[in-house]
């Protein structure tokens, strides 16, 4: 290879750096040379390399294209140099890794002290608050701590750089070569190009040290018509990789306007090229607006009196893009046969959100408007939240139609008459579904809202109107959409409601049935209020405002509605009722519960169809309330945990109930004793289908408790040996018995029996001589590893616990671990020696899960222990089974608070984040009572590991003054209040917005899972938090913080612009709303008189999003009584419960008042692209019939009128002029896409770099002022032998331009006569 690359006469100093460099690398004693070796002359030898590799391939290039005798010989010399260089840079990049890794390892900081670097975890309790970011990671005072380890050194730094550097230098002599390929490049350009595009995705900014006019000079011919489909797809790619507002301007100069527009004119086969075109001015639409620097100059360029600039023009717009491009994307958007339909909709939808004004200069947004009503229907959603969008802010809002725009939503519900035929019923319902899910949208954004609330709430009005249209399929979907707007749950009855069925009979077969489920889960039932509700409470209070009460009431009361659509309407109605019992103030509340319309009705004895209709639903109203109270009271008795002295009641009247038992058992008779043994069938038969289970359960819990009857049984009889007999593992009777529901009494009745045994000293000596529990150890340590080689088909197999009885075996342990002498007599047999060999064992999971979820935790001992090496235990599945089972003793045992606390709290420190995330909820929810809360205070836990995910559960801590004091003398209040001041105000605008969003965005698939959940109305803020104790107000009143907030609201509180302000503002209100929603923290909002300009921005602010964020804000204050009074002095009306406490709820007395929207008439928006002469003669003539294109009426006679012209006079359609003409009427009139194309291929004027330098004079003379009068136009002169050479229209004075477009345009990167290379890149204004 070495003789190979000597042999070559071109390189020869390669040669002698080769020989070096390869003996340098190849000495055994490299070590010294390493040492003497820097990375500085390493780079240079690795940039020589590169030079020499980047050589050999275009020489390779060269060589390919060129004819020789010796080419073969030369290939083989240059590949060889080639390969050559390639294992250098392979060698060199290899060596210049080890010595940076040298470098980092010598330079590694030490550790002063001999300290370790991480943070302990343990700091906290010391009293040293470390700097916690919010992604879990620590930071100390301490700078030559916290330098991470493995960190560059800047010497090293700069060597990267270099190395990027050469990288760089490298690529552009690549692409400067590919670029003078391409030039001249005929079948090949298709591969320079991709070539040169992949060059410019590797490296992002490798076209800005390259000359844009030469990117766009040699990419125009490869755009030309006579290029290839594949060329033209491949040169829209290269633009779009060499694309920023600069070389935009650049490209709009050069013409490519006409190129683009001409593109999406062509036919289907021209797909791939259509759709990097879409691409590039997708990639357009998303640059980054302009910098203050960049918007003077073109300012000043597009403003110039003499030579106005409109390309400077153009580029100050956020969107740039001419009003032809953003119409031929429209024109394929309306085309339904179009393939890229969808996807230039959804571009048109992205433009409308960043410049609204771009698409309605080019009369686009129509289309993106009939969207909702013809299709494509899937973009239904993201159309509405774009109207939602630009709603909100005045601005955007105001370049809408009042009436109009907006309410196009509605129009699939508002404008549907008339029966739909079978056959397209289910395109009907799928429209349906589309529209009900955009208004839901709608529903839930309070853009959305308030807008449809003005004109009297004209737009709801016609939405409840629609109940009335006949249709079924519309009426049930209204309905559904009031269900899910309202955040109404249906019932698990619904279904049997709609069928008309009784409530009371059914709910009595429903209860009976979940009783045998296992683990049935109650429903959902949850008497907070949060902020979502009270949107809820606003949104109910308008629709009822408008009339859906008695629209409701009129569809119940009509003859020819249907019964299904009669009973959904009924239960709608009677959860409302049921709805502003509790979100609604009374002056509301009590008006809605009257229901005039319905009771008028029953008492319309002249009307008996009505009458019985009124009548029926009254009926059903008072059952659905009924039934809600029922279910609301029962599932909160069962979510509640009942308080230790109530639970020691019930112990003690079980108790009691035990002791009449055993009374009763010594009062009956001897005779009567053993008939009711015989009764049983145990001593009849050893057949368990045969044995009658009530008496024997009878027996068990009741005669058998006394002392004497047991010893009579078992002494005298074979009834108890049987029942163990029956139970005993190894005679497969109870263990085969499938596990179904029925089947499970046999499992209470082994249960019942052990408890029975346990309680009676005779019977704890019969089951310590039994075999019962000896077999079920046996069972066990087939299992254990430690016990010996384990059974190949173990009783408790997996598959057997889950399909028979098996699994009954660890409930009847569990249920001796209730009793003391039951733990004995499990320590006796060894059973936790088994436990605790089965907590290693991982392939068994299941059977850790099943003892660890039947013991009895009451009494300490060994059941104990192997939860918590359960809790330790190496497996993560365990573990997280079981720190959500103590979490759930924790909430359902009193008596086990202090030792599952101190277990939860040890949870915290599991290296899973998972584990530490369900011990911190568990904490949470428990730490809502003031005494557990104290005793977590008291265990000192340490959190800042667990970085956010326990942040909350420290802001728990400072409602308490106890922890409030904790926490202030480790430093955690300081840093947590730099914290929120920092960033964290901003961030929780973010939460509470998305947490809203996502609460109340009706007919959503998110599961209730992904939502939040919080103690209070709000989620938690750190300064409510800090306000609920005096310690934490008099700490905030030092800190002199609320002054602060308090002046952002007054200086800003009618902000319209300015998003960043908005967002301070916003965050602003939140923490004034939270430090006023505690009793303490009112104060500072009296202090500041502050609660008055929070009102006047819920009620004033032009911005719709502000107004909600007041109204939350209101709400959060009210959460007080002061609050609720001061409040009402300004007319907003508190909710409160009956015993008149304050709920967090707060509506105006007046929801007009909140709801208003100033008024607005929008502006006529001018197009900016001037007005040519007026054209006559024949021209005149061709220009008027392209016109008529445009209307459908007369465009068949235009276009044959047009064909015959072109017949007589075929030069008329080779001048660029009049394709120009041609061209500025497609770009500023509307023409459907067939239309277009017709126009296009109407002329026969090559797209090529001439004629684009042609078109862009006549651009550029559209802009210039118009010559003297005395110069008149020119008549068609066919003469000539080529139409361009004619006198030219007025539109175009001067001289034509005849030189090629690289000499016209100078050197440098220009926009029209606007030079943004004068910007220095490096300005910061920039």
């Amino acid at each position: 290879m070495a003789q190979q690359a000597r042999g070559s006469p071109a390189r020869p100093s390669f040669d002698r750096l080769s020989s070096s460099v390869s003996t340098g690398f190849h000495e055994e004693s490299s070590s010294n040379y390493e040492d003497d070796e820097t990375v500085d002359s390493l780079m240079n030898k690795l940039a020589i390399e590169r030079r020499v590799q980047y050589g050999a391939e275009k020489m390779l290039d060269v060589i390919e294209t060129r004819a020789g005798a010796d080419k073969d010989q030369v290939r083989a010399n240059i590949t060889a140099q080639l390969e050559a260089a390639n294992e250098h840079i392979k060698t060199l990049e290899a060596r210049l890794e080890r010595l940076r890794g040298n470098s980092a390892q010598r330079r590694r900081p030490r550790r002063p002290n001999g300290l370790s670097t991480s943070t302990s975890s343990t700091l906290l309790s010391a009293g040293v608050r470390p700097k916690v970011s919010r992604q879990g990671s620590f930071t100390t005072d301490d700078h030559s701590v916290s330098t991470p380890p493995g960190s560059l050194s800047p010497w090293l730094q700069e060597a990267e750089d270099e190395s990027d550097n050469e990288s760089l230098a490298v690529a552009k002599d690549t692409a400067m070569f590919l670029l003078g390929r391409l030039r001249g490049a005929g079948d090949e350009a298709w591969e320079t190009l991709t070539r040169l595009t992949d060059l410019f995705k590797n490296h992002p900014t490798l076209y800005r040290r390259l000359e844009i006019t030469e990117i766009i000079h040699v990419t125009l011919p490869q755009l030309a018509d006579s290029s290839t489909i594949r060329r033209r797809t491949a040169a829209y790619r290269l633009l779009r990789y060499s694309l920023d507002r600069r070389t935009w301007g650049c490209m709009v100069h050069a013409g490519l306007e006409a190129v683009i527009i001409r593109t999406f004119t062509r036919d289907a086969k021209a797909v791939l090229e259509r759709e990097q075109a879409l691409l590039l001015l997708r990639a357009v639409a998303a640059l980054a607006p302009p910098n203050a620097r960049e918007k003077r100059t073109l300012a000043a360029r597009a403003e110039a009196t003499q030579l106005p600039d409109p390309v400077a023009h153009l580029l100050l717009h956020r969107v740039p893009l001419r009003q032809g491009l953003v119409r031929a994307i429209a024109s394929a958007a309306e085309n339904p046969d179009d393939a890229m339909r969808t996807a230039c909709m959804e571009t048109l939808v992205e433009i409308a959100l960043l410049d609204l004004e771009c698409l309605l200069t080019a009369d686009a947004f129509r289309f993106v408007l009939n969207a909702l009503k013809d299709g494509p229907y899937e973009l239904g959603l993201g159309i509405t939240g774009m109207l939602c969008y630009l709603a909100n802010m005045p601005h955007t809002r105001h370049l809408l139609i009042p009436g109009s725009d907006f309410e196009i939503v509605l129009v699939g519900l508002t404008e549907e008459y008339g029966k739909v035929s079978s056959r397209h019923m289910q395109r009907y319902l799928d429209r349906l579904d589309t529209c009900v899910r955009n208004v839901g949208m709608v529903l839930g954004t309070w853009s959305g809202v308030l807008y449809l609330c003005m004109d009297n709430c004209r737009a709801i009005k016609s939405l409840i109107s629609s109940l009335f249209v006949p249709l079924p399929e519309m009426r049930n979907a209204l309905l559904d959409l009031f269900f899910s707007a309202f955040r109404i749950k249906a019932p698990s009855w619904t279904s049997a409601f709609l069928d008309g069925r009784r409530l009371t009979v059914y709910n009595r077969t429903y209860e009976a049935s979940t009783q045998l489920q296992d683990g049935a889960k109650d429903e959902e039932f949850s008497p907070r209020l949060s902020i979502v509700d009270n949107y809820v409470a606003f949104l109910l209070a308008v629709f009822i405002e408008a009339g859906l009460l008695e629209s409701l009431v009129a569809l119940i009361q009509e003859e020819e509605v249907a019964h299904n659509v009669s009973r959904k309407a009924t239960l709608l109605l009677g959860e409302i009722l049921q709805l502003a019992n509790h979100t609604l103030p009374l002056q509301y509340a009590a008006r809605i519960q009257a229901l005039p319309r319905l009771f008028t009705g029953v008492a319309s004895f002249s009307k008996p169809t009505e009458r019985n209709s009124a009548l029926a639903a009254l009926s059903s109203i008072d059952s659905l309330a009924r039934n809600n109270l029922k279910r609301s009271q029962a599932i909160g008795n069962r979510n509640h945990v009942a308080p230790r002295s109530i639970q020691e009641s019930l112990q003690r009247s079980q108790r009691q109930v035990q002791q009449v038992k055993l009374r009763l058992g010594l009062q009956m008779e001897d005779r009567a004793f053993q008939a009711m043994v015989n009764d049983s069938g145990v001593l009849l038969s050893r057949d368990h289908n045969k044995w009658n289970y009530d008496v024997i359960m009878d027996l068990l819990q009741g005669l058998l408790l006394n002392p004497k009857r047991l010893d009579e049984v078992i002494r005298a009889t074979k009834f108890i040996r049987r029942i163990f007999s029956f139970l005993h593992p190894f005679n497969n009777r109870f263990s085969a018995i499938l596990r179904t529901r029925p089947n499970h009494k046999w499992v209470r009745l082994g249960c019942a029996l052990l408890n029975t045994m346990l309680v009676n000293p005779e019977g704890q000596r019969y089951l310590a001589e039994d075999k019962l529990l000896r077999q079920i150890v046996e069972c066990l340590a087939e299992l254990d590893q430690y016990a010996g080689q384990p059974s190949a088909q173990p009783v408790f197999a997996r598959d057997r616990l889950e399909n028979t009885l098996t699994y009954g075996y660890f409930e009847m342990i569990g249920t001796l671990t209730k009793h003391q002498k039951g733990i004995q007599l499990l320590e006796k047999f060894r059973f936790f020696t088994s436990f605790y060999h089965l907590c290693e064992l991982r392939s068994r999971d299941d059977i850790l899960k099943l003892i660890i979820e039947c013991f009895d935790y009451s009494i300490d001992a060994h059941q104990r222990i192997v939860l918590s090496k359960a809790l330790t235990s190496s497996y993560l599945d365990t573990r997280l089974f079981t720190t959500h089972h103590l979490g759930r003793l924790l909430n359902e045992s009193p008596d086990l608070t202090d030792w599952a606390l101190t277990l939860l709290v040890t949870q915290l420190y599991d290296p899973a984040i998972e584990v530490c995330e369900i011990a911190v909820m568990y904490l949470e929810e428990a730490c809502t009572d003031p005494v557990n809360l104290e005793k977590v205070v008291y265990l000192c836990p340490s959190l800042e590991h667990l970085g956010e995910l326990g942040a909350n559960l420290f802001l728990r801590f400072m409602s308490t003054s106890t922890g409030f004091q904790y926490l202030l003398a480790a430093h955690y209040i300081d840093y947590e209040l730099e914290s929120w001041m920092a960033e964290h105000n901003m961030l929780y605008v973010i939460e509470v917005e998305t947490f809203v969003s996502k609460t109340i965005r009706p007919l959503s698939k998110d599961s209730s899972d992904e939502f939040w959940a919080y103690e209070s109305t709000a989620p938690t803020h750190f300064f409510r938090e800090l306000c609920k104790t005096p310690e934490g107000c008099e700490y905030l009143r030092q800190k002199g913080i609320v002054p602060e907030f308090a002046e952002i609201i007054r200086l800003h509180g009618m902000e319209a612009e300015d998003a960043a302000v908005l967002n301070r503002l916003k965050a602003a209100m939140w923490v004034i709303g939270n430090i006023g929603s505690t009793e303490g923290g009112l104060a500072f909002l009296e202090d500041e008189e502050i609660i008055k300009d929070i009102i006047d921005i819920a009620e004033c602010s032009p911005v719709l999003t502000m107004k909600g964020t007041g109204f939350f804000v209101i709400g959060l204050i009210s959460s007080t009584q002061m609050g609720a009074e001061i409040l009402e002095e300004y007319g907003w009306i508190a909710v409160r419960t009956p015993l008149g406490q304050a709920t967090g709820l707060c509506l105006p007395n007046d929801i007009g008042r909140f709801a208003y929207i100033e008024p607005w008439k929008r502006h006529q928006i001018l197009s900016s692209v001037p007005s040519l002469p007026a054209l006559s003669g024949l021209e005149g003539e061709v220009m008027n019939l392209i016109s008529n294109l445009s209307n459908y009426v007369i465009a068949a006679g235009a276009m044959n009128n047009l064909k015959r012209i072109r017949n007589r006079h075929p030069r008329l359609f080779s001048s660029t002029t009049l394709f120009y003409r041609a061209l500025r009427a497609i770009s500023t009139n509307h023409f459907q896409a067939p239309v277009r194309r017709f126009i296009c291929d109407l002329f026969s004027v090559e797209i090529n770099p001439q004629t684009l330098m042609k078109l862009m004079h006549l651009e550029r003379a559209s802009y210039t002022p118009p010559p003297p009068p005395e110069e008149k136009g020119w008549r068609l002169s066919t003469d000539s032998a080529d139409s361009d050479t004619r006198r030219r229209a007025l539109s175009s004075p001067g001289p034509e331009p005849s030189e090629p477009y690289r000499t016209i345009r100078p050197r440098g990167v220009t926009v029209g006569a606007t030079s943004l290379s004068e910007i220095d890149p490096r300005d910061p204004d920039q």
